[in-house]
């Protein structure tokens, strides 16, 4: 049996989704072990996995947190702090911080984040095989400009103006110097600088292959696509510990519409709170309909309980509750949205940062529900949206098919079945680079 080394970004929505796939291959007889910053360790261990902290000097417990600060100079010193962080621990990595891992754990396959995709530079000096880890839709979906070639002149054209805004940056010291220090990870370890992304939106060593947690038929980008993407099932995991939550407030005889802002919130406070009061309006404008407000510990649910038809909370037990939704408004984030599919529930994606207005774009482009930005969000267009999803049967036809495919993806394609595969045949799915090879 193989030993597999995970290296996750730190954050709910990095973590949960290897959970899963960590107990599988477990059963299975492998040994995975994880290895990541401090933020980490209590996400992993609580679920009785085996964890080593790295560059626990560089990023120390609370590096990862959210942003709490206040008005545009309290978010730039922080921001200046985090890019020290990130800029001390990138060198760190190429000084050899991660070479002591390799030694005391001996992996037979590393499995890595888009985000820290370090790992798989080390890896490739270390002579393991390495796979990303993604935990949300193809870029391509995230950034439209990628499924065109990259020698379009508007391509080429963005990618130089993007180097120098990032130059400028890291010159101010509110970004770190990615491109100088990936170049000197890459030849300490031997892996050619020129095949390193030279576009930030892209994976930063784009001829390893990429495992992307969702079936090919919801995930699978249009036109151009430059990484190698192997596609699985949703792994969703149906084991999480019970939470408490008021089921007696329920109205059994009422359509649900669950409201969720994901497991942390503090995207951007402000524009949270103004999407918080425009889904409140919308329950007090609908009162023939339950209202589940899941607000995230970073906001006060109690403004939001007083309305008899709404039931607000911090956090709610989100997969019970899709088994009775009717509909959803979500922040966009990738795990809620596959939970959404596999329960067969239409959603109103509201998206604010990241990679969710790509995933909103996914919804929309598979009919499974629709996307309205969250700076843009009003209430007239909210209410037609949950009206249609309420009231028109071609969303759940939609969902039935899809939830099919996900379920079948679930059973006969897993995340665990494609790692198998990789660690029986690297070279031929890409996982260990030979001379002159290429992405494709």
């Amino acid at each position: 049996m193989a030993t597999i080394l995970l290296a996750p970004f730190a954050g709910h929505g990095h973590i949960n989704p290897t959970l899963k796939l960590a107990r599988a291959l477990g059963q299975r007889g492998h040994r995975v072990v994880y290895a990541g910053p401090l933020d980490c360790q209590e996400l992993v261990t609580r679920r009785g996995g085996e964890f080593i902290p790295v560059l626990e000097e560089q990023l120390p417990k609370g590096s990862f947190d959210p942003f709490q600060a206040s008005g545009f100079l309290g978010h730039v010193r922080q921001l200046r702090a985090l890019t020290r962080r990130v800029d001390a621990a990138l060198l760190a990595i190429a000084e050899g911080a991660l070479d002591g891992v390799f030694e005391r754990v001996r992996p037979d396959l590393v499995v890595c984040d888009t985000l820290l995709p370090y790992t798989a530079l080390v890896a490739h000096g270390h002579g393991v095989p390495a796979v990303f880890f993604n935990t949300s839709v193809p870029r391509e979906f995230i950034h439209p400009f990628l499924s065109r070639p990259p020698t379009e002149p508007s391509r080429r054209l963005r990618a130089h103006a993007v180097r120098a805004l990032l130059g400028v940056m890291g010159a101010l010291g509110i970004a770190p110097r990615m491109n100088e220090r990936s170049a000197r990870i890459a030849r300490r370890y031997g892996y050619p600088v020129e095949a390193l992304a030279t576009e930030p939106e892209r994976l930063l060593a784009p001829r390893l292959p990429e495992l992307v947690l969702a079936p090919r038929e919801f995930a699978e980008p249009d036109g151009y696509v430059e990484s190698h993407y192997i596609y699985a099932g949703p792994s969703i995991d149906l084991d999480r510990a019970p939470m408490d939550f008021p089921w007696e407030r329920l109205a059994a005889d009422k359509p649900l519409i669950l409201f969720s802002l994901g497991s942390q919130g503090a995207f951007r406070r402000a524009m949270e709170q103004q999407v918080l009061d425009t889904v409140f309006a919308a329950a007090r404008a609908r009162p023939q309909w339950q209202f589940v407000f899941a607000v995230t510990p970073a906001h006060d649910p109690k403004p939001y309980d007083a309305e008899p038809n709404v039931v607000a909370v911090h956090s709610a037990p989100l997969l019970q509750l899709l088994e009775r939704a009717t509909a959803v408004v979500t922040h966009g984030g990738f795990n809620t949205v596959k939970e959404c599919i596999y329960f067969g529930v239409p959603m109103v994606v509201v998206p604010f940062v990241f990679d969710m207005p790509g995933v909103g774009r996914a919804v929309e482009h598979r009919g499974l529900g629709i996307s309205c930005p969250a700076k843009t969000l009003k209430l007239e267009h909210l209410l037609a949206s949950l009206d249609s999803l309420v009231g028109e049967p071609r969303w759940r036809t939609a969902l039935a098919a899809m939830r099919a495919c996900f379920h079948e993806n679930e059973r006969n394609n897993s995340a665990a079945d494609a790692l198998e595969r990789l660690l029986q045949a690297p070279e031929a799915q890409g996982a260990r680079l030979r001379p002159g090879s290429s992405a494709r």
